[in-house]
C-alpha cells in the first residue's frame, strides 16, 4: 500500500543535511517493512510542522520523526530526523495525541 502513494522518485533527506537520496517506491517500502518488522518498534501518525508525518518508536523511545511533502496525493519527499540528542528533547507524552499504526 505504501508504494502506491509514493511518487515515482522520492527525495529522502535526513537530519537536515544538504544531501538527498532519491529512492523508488518499492525500495522505500521494503526498508519501511524491514524497520516495522523489528521487535519493540511502533509508529504513530503525526503532523510535523504542519505536514503529514510519522513518529517511529523503538524500545519505548522516539527513534525518528518524519515529515512528508505531498503533491497531488503522492509523497514526493520525506524529511527524517534521527539525531538522538535532538530526539531526546521531545516529550514522549506527545504520542498520546496520535494514533499508533503497525
Amino acid at each position: 500500500m505504501l508504494a502506491r502513494i509514493l511518487f515515482v522518485s522520492v527525495h529522502f533527506r535526513g537530519d537536515g543535511q544538504p544531501w538527498t537520496y532519491v529512492v523508488t517506491p518499492t525500495s522505500f517500502a521494503t526498508g519501511a517493512r524491514a524497520f516495522s518488522a523489528a521487535r519493540n518498534v511502533s509508529g504513530y501518525r503525526a503532523t510535523i510542522n504542519g505536514a503529514p508525518g510519522a513518529i517511529g518508536v523503538m524500545d519505548g523511545k522516539i527513534a525518528s520523526v518524519a515529515a512528508f511533502t505531498v503533491v497531488d496525493g503522492r509523497i514526493t519527499a520525506i524529511d527524517i530526523l534521527t539525531d538522538r540528542a535532538r530526539l531526546a528533547k521531545i516529550d514522549p507524552a506527545i504520542l498520546n495525541n496520535w494514533p499508533e499504526f503497525r
